[in-house]
């Protein structure tokens, strides 16, 4: 996926047209969330066809983070609420599903996996 493409999806999950000049900053503060969350040094896109390792290979990351921050901006609590847990989910997925990648914070950590039986 493009920095161009990234706008376009957040404007649509918006539904706003009206945000062109403000999406930019959405997606920075993504950006910065991202490298905060996974110690990581993503550069900021500013060009349309620019891209990162994180934008290519787990764009929801980027995606739900900036869509978050657009509903804040927005004043709509429940909606960046939702996007908050969704940018939560996709975090803990990649962290456990993508190991080794630039996403993986826990290295050579085996995950537990609490079994049914358990309490």
């Amino acid at each position: 996926m493009t920095y161009a493409e990234l706008q376009a999806q957040v404007a649509a999950h918006l539904h706003r047209g009206d945000l062109g000049t403000r999406i930019p900053e959405f997606i920075d503060a993504a950006r910065q969330r991202i490298n905060r969350r996974f110690d990581a040094e993503l550069v900021e896109l500013t060009g349309d066809s620019d891209t990162d390792a994180v934008l290519t290979d787990f764009s929801t990351l980027y995606l739900y983070a900036a869509c978050e921050e657009g509903y804040i901006y927005l004043h709509n609590a429940e909606a960046a609420s939702t996007y908050g847990q969704k940018w939560e989910k996709e975090c803990d997925r990649h962290n456990v599903l993508q190991p080794g990648t630039a996403l993986d914070q826990f290295g050579d950590v085996t995950p537990y996996v609490k079994l049914e039986d358990e309490v």
